[in-house]
C-alpha cells in the first residue's frame, strides 16, 4: 500500500493542493501529515475529503487547534501512535520529543525542520518529507511510502504541473 507523507505545508493551498492532487491521480488515498498545517480554513484542498484516509498531528505553528481538530477530525496531538497495513508508526512534529529507541514501532515519521530525512535507525524506518510549502528551502516536497518495502520516494512538487 502506498501513503503519502506530507508535512509543514503552513498555509500554502498551492502546494498542499498540487500534493492532493498528485495523491488522488495515483490512487493513494492515505495522507499523513507531520504537523504544521497552520490554518483550518486548508480543508479545502480536500474537494472530497471522505475519500482520503487522513492523519495528522499539530505542529508548533498550527493556530485554531480547537476548529483543526473540528475540521481534520483525525489530528492529534503529538505523538501519536497507529497501525496502517500492519506497520505500527509514531508520528510526531518534532523529532526531539520522543525517544526513538524506546519507541516499538516500525516507522516514525516527523517534520518541523523542512529537510528531508530517510534513514534507518534501531530497525526503524524514520521519514522527515521536507516541507510541502517550500518556503525556506525553495523546494516543495513530499513523500511517497511504500508500506510493503518500506520504500520511500520523495516528490518534488515543484516539477509538477
Amino acid at each position: 500500500m502506498k501513503v503519502a507523507i506530507i508535512s509543514d505545508t503552513h498555509d500554502n493551498l498551492e502546494m498542499f493542493k498540487k500534493a492532493v492532487e498528485y495523491c488522488k491521480e495515483n490512487g493513494i488515498f492515505t495522507i499523513i501529515h507531520a504537523g504544521d498545517i497552520i490554518s483550518p480554513f486548508t480543508i479545502r484542498v480536500f474537494e472530497d475529503y471522505s475519500k482520503f484516509n487522513f492523519v495528522g498531528v499539530f505542529g508548533n505553528n498550527d493556530g485554531e487547534m480547537r476548529y483543526l481538530k473540528k475540521l481534520y477530525k483525525s489530528i492529534y496531538y503529538p505523538p501519536h501512535r497507529f497501525e496502517i497495513d500492519g506497520k505500527s508508526f509514531v508520528l510526531t512534529h518534532n523529532i526531539e520529543d520522543i525517544e526513538i529507541e524506546k519507541e516499538n514501532c516500525n516507522i516514525v515519521v516527523h517534520g518541523h525542520t523542512h529537510e528531508i530525512q530517510i534513514k534507518r535507525e534501531n530497525g526503524k524506518l524514520i521519514v522527515n518529507p521536507g516541507e510541502c510549502c517550500g518556503y525556506l528551502s525553495g523546494n516543495p516536497t513530499f513523500a511517497i511510502l511504500d508500506t510493503h518495502s518500506l520504500e520511500v520516494e520523495i516528490i518534488n512538487l515543484s516539477q509538477i504541473k
